[in-house]
């Protein structure tokens, strides 16, 4: 693709995000080396504090739709924390017990279970979590049935036609799950992305965690070309140091030479 050291100008790369392509036009400068272009990046002590962290959630916005949007997922997943099984204040002790216990499912029963999660925050301080799983044993999901006493939010979903499902086995061990079916993939990349928000950096700074956590090997975008375009394009946002452009067909993407 490039054979010498260099910088090159009006960049762009395209890369493939499961069904969908993302065209980045970069407006600085790019480096070439070896076959690849890397755009330099800012030295973070030259981060002023006041964006550091806006740089951080625009990372891990970016990050979450890129795992949500390049991975197979089945279920939509909010669980909670039990207060009288575990602190709910506590993130980081919940991430670490819950990592372990997924390692234990593994060896002791063969689950391969895959997921991204987003913690949340509630008004008091407690957190409950959203995400994606893939994976779960069928035989240890449960139906929930309208007669049952559950919040009134899930009750109107039932009535609607909506079906919601218990995982006994998280239950029994963390605290109150639903799960449902993902309809549209594309849809809940950019759903569960929204979650990612400044009042969850701060919450995650102030307590030592991280805005999201997600299971190992899971596959991200995949480069599909880098270069230059001729024709004009417009953008669907355009930001200080790039312009991006999405695609729902991989037809419709200008060429990169």
């Amino acid at each position: 693709m490039y054979s010498q050291v260099g910088y090159a100008h009006d960049f762009v790369r395209v890369k493939r995000y499961g069904r969908r392509y993302k065209l980045i036009y970069f407006k600085t400068s790019v480096r070439v080396d070896g076959g690849f272009a890397e755009r330099d990046k800012i030295p973070s002590d030259k981060i002023p504090d006041g964006k550091r962290l806006d740089n951080n959630i625009s990372r891990a916005r970016a990050r979450v739709y890129e795992l949500a949007a390049c991975n197979d997922w089945d279920w939509f997943f909010t669980g909670t924390l039990d207060q009288q099984k575990y602190d709910r204040y506590n993130l980081p002790k919940w991430q670490k017990d819950f990592s372990q216990w997924l390692r234990n499912q593994r060896r002791l029963k063969g689950w391969n279970i895959a997921y991204l999660l987003i913690p949340e925050r509630h008004k008091n301080g407690a957190w409950h979590m959203h995400g994606l799983f893939a994976g779960i044993p069928a035989d240890g999901l449960r139906l929930f049935d309208i007669t049952e006493n559950i919040p009134a939010r899930l009750k109107k979903q039932l009535e609607g036609g909506k079906k919601l499902y218990d995982w006994t086995a998280y239950r029994q061990k963390f605290g109150w799950v639903t799960l449902a079916e993902i309809e549209d993939p594309d849809r809940c990349a950019s759903y569960i992305s929204k979650y990612i928000t400044k009042t969850l950096g701060g919450a995650s700074m102030d307590c030592g965690s991280h805005l999201y956590y997600a299971s190992r090997g899971l596959a991200g975008a995949d480069l599909v070309a880098e270069g230059y375009i001729t024709e004009g394009v417009v953008w669907d946002w355009e930001g200080e140091y790039c312009k991006i452009k999405w695609f729902d067909d991989g037809a419709r993407l200008p060429e990169v030479k």
